[in-house]
């Protein structure tokens, strides 16, 4: 999703803070100019903006916790829209299994660099990083002239959307599977 501020964009990656994010844009007033009419618009649209990045073996983990809630509520691995194939994560939910592990595994050697490729498609002027989410995103706003803005107000408000499925330990050699796949974003992202 792309959100139009009064100066800059903020291109929303699944699965890193963006509902969050865009819950705290809509607490500062007369900052989004419009939400774009595309659910899932990228980067390359022509307008300069911002978006955050995650690292890779967290992204996975999140993204497997999320569609095992799916999974419980019976909506399972199946695709979220009619028209999967547009969804930006339509690849990873190829790969579901209700196994965490299998999951990591099986994106690892039947879509590896699709990590890399999900943040690339969304990469604008300036990527931020998930695990700095609040620092990151206050800068970002400044780097596009946001400035007179009560961020204490703006944040003031409880987590969102966060992954309900069980948590568990990703063991070191899956870690290392998922680093050697998704190279280039653990290079280009600042993870390695």
């Amino acid at each position: 999703m792309a959100v139009r501020l009064t100066r800059g964009t903020y291109y929303h990656i699944p699965k890193t803070g963006g509902i969050f994010l865009c819950a705290v844009l809509d607490r500062i007033p007369g900052l989004v100019a419009s939400f774009s009419g595309l659910r899932h618009d990228y980067a390359n649209s022509g307008f300069p903006g911002f978006s955050f990045v995650r690292e890779p073996t967290s992204w996975l983990k999140s993204y497997w916790r999320y569609r095992y809630a799916a999974e419980v509520t019976g909506t399972g691995w199946r695709p979220f829209y009619a028209q999967a194939e547009s969804h930006p994560t339509h690849v990873f939910d190829r790969c579901g299994s209700t196994d965490p592990l299998e999951f990591i595994d099986k994106v690892t050697k039947q879509a590896p660099g699709e990590v890399t490729r999900l943040f690339r498609r969304f990469e604008s002027l300036r990527v931020c990083k998930y695990e700095y989410l609040k620092d990151e995103f206050i800068s970002a706003l400044r780097f596009f002239g946001h400035t007179n803005i009560d961020f204490d107000h703006a944040f003031n408000i409880p987590n969102q959307n966060i992954s309900q499925g069980p948590d568990f330990e990703i063991p070191g050699s899956l870690i290392d599977q998922v680093k050697v796949a998704e190279r280039i974003a653990y290079e280009r992202y600042g993870y390695a």
